[in-house]
């Protein structure tokens, strides 16, 4: 980040939840993960609510390895975010690492989570553009009623 910038809410919420994910600590999940959070994803089908949700998925993450994450992209306003994430599974016994990418998106109020998602298959639209020697990562998401667009600039790779 430039010098004079500052992370909105939404960049700092979910950095916070995906750094809970790397390490199996939600201790504080209640600092920002509000009580009317709504994980749309959930677990079996049926969506989880609050603190208490967050911390069964990130429970369940944990149950047979600890998985390594990063964050390769992030797009954000003051209230969404829109992450990239590459995990990495070592599952103990039983070979090589298994690594997958995921979209994650929150939507933050008050400096807190209150809406989760995780695209279905089809229907995210992202695209890379190579422009003036600088990539533009532009991303549009539908999430039911709602919707967010961001772009982002990026250098290039050479």
């Amino acid at each position: 980040m430039r010098e004079g910038m500052t992370q909105s809410d939404a960049t700092r919420v979910i950095r916070r939840m995906v750094a809970a994910f790397a390490t199996g600590d939600t201790h504080d999940s209640h600092e920002y993960v509000s009580p009317s959070y709504i994980d749309h994803q959930g677990r079996g089908g049926l969506p989880l609510h609050g603190p208490d949700g967050f911390q069964q998925v990130v429970r369940a993450a944990h149950r047979s390895t600890m998985p390594q994450l990063s964050i390769e992209d992030l797009i954000a306003n003051e209230t969404r975010a829109v992450a990239r994430i590459r995990w990495r599974f070592a599952p103990p016994g039983q070979g090589d690492a298994v690594e997958r990418e995921t979209i994650e998106i929150i939507r933050v109020e008050g400096g807190q989570a209150v809406e989760h998602w995780v695209p279905r298959h089809g229907h995210e639209r992202f695209h890379v553009r190579r422009s003036n020697k600088r990539l533009k990562l532009a991303a549009r998401v539908d999430c039911g009623m709602n919707s967010f667009s961001a772009r982002r600039s990026l250098s290039a790779i050479r």
